[in-house]
């Protein structure tokens, strides 16, 4: 069986994203949560490969896997979609997610849940 490149793998990641947006949009539930399991895969997949990729495209990946699975069915609404696009336009990729992007990160998806509890 042969490996994927890890570009193929980002651009999977990108249509799927494409993808997800389009089904939530028009409210094809099954199709978004389909894209999600998608995501997710090629997202361990990433962060499995540590000979091929470095240490901020492992992070990103890491973080989105995570994400993912936080968000649970929000990912599949319209604004979970879109803000699941935007992780993954700008950090699922050769870029990574540098340590210095990592509170923009958390600033995304907290916009998505709302205010946490207050301390």
């Amino acid at each position: 069986m042969s490996v994927p490149s890890v570009a193929a793998v980002y651009l999977m990641g990108r249509r799927l994203a494409e993808r997800l947006t389009q089904a939530a949009a028009d409210g094809r539930s099954s199709t978004a949560a389909a894209c999600v399991t998608g995501l997710t895969e090629a997202a361990t997949a990433i962060a499995a490969d540590v000979d091929r990729v470095s240490a901020d495209e492992v992070r990103a990946a890491n973080r989105l896997r995570t994400e993912l699975a936080a968000l649970d069915g929000q990912a599949c609404s319209p604004p979970g979609a879109d803000v699941v696009k935007e992780m993954v336009a700008r950090w699922f990729g050769p870029q990574g997610l540098p340590a210095a992007d990592v509170g923009e990160f958390d600033r995304l998806v907290a916009s998505l849940r709302g205010p946490g509890p207050q301390a």
